[in-house]
């Protein structure tokens, strides 16, 4: 810090000189003396000051980081919902349709023992059956894939897994 340190001192009407007055600038019984003192201190030299700033700068940086962040956590939370409502719609809907597929099969049985239907047409639901079956279990995968890459984005789980 720069220091600026000055006395000023003045005396009038009996003609004492300088150093008089300096030696004893609080002698009250003479009239007319005066004593200023002045104290200049830089609380900031240039340098500081400069850091400060980089300092203010780097501190708002850093907040727009943190926001940056938390939109990008939100924005996946959001889309990892929108992952497994979707998911667990589409396992649903292959669900109710291997029902669909069983009871169709079950019927064309029935009919095959009545002897009212062939045994391809039999076969040929049985594989529809397998088809439905197999795309429910690729739905059930595919919830539990969402749902695990949901609990990832929370955090709940290693990012490796």
């Amino acid at each position: 810090p720069a220091l600026d340190f000055q006395v000023n001192v003045s005396r009038s009407r009996n003609g004492k000189n300088l150093s008089t007055l300096i030696k004893s600038p609080f002698d009250l019984d003479k009239p007319s003396t005066s004593f200023t003192l002045n104290f200049t201190m830089d609380v900031f030299r240039w340098n500081d000051k400069q850091r400060y700033r980089a300092s203010l700068n780097s501190l708002e940086r850093q907040k727009l980081s943190i926001k940056n962040l938390e939109n990008q956590i939100k924005k996946e939370l959001k889309s990892g919902l929108i992952s497994v409502e979707a998911a667990y719609n589409s396992f649903a809907l292959a669900k109710s349709s291997k029902e669909l597929s069983e009871q169709k099969l079950e019927m064309e049985h029935k009919k095959f023992k009545e002897g009212q239907t062939s045994i391809k047409t039999v076969i040929d639901f049985q594989n529809e059956t397998n088809s439905a079956i197999s795309n429910e279990l690729s739905a059930m995968i595919t919830v539990i894939s969402s749902l695990a890459n949901l609990r990832r984005s929370q955090g709940l789980l290693p990012a490796n897994l």
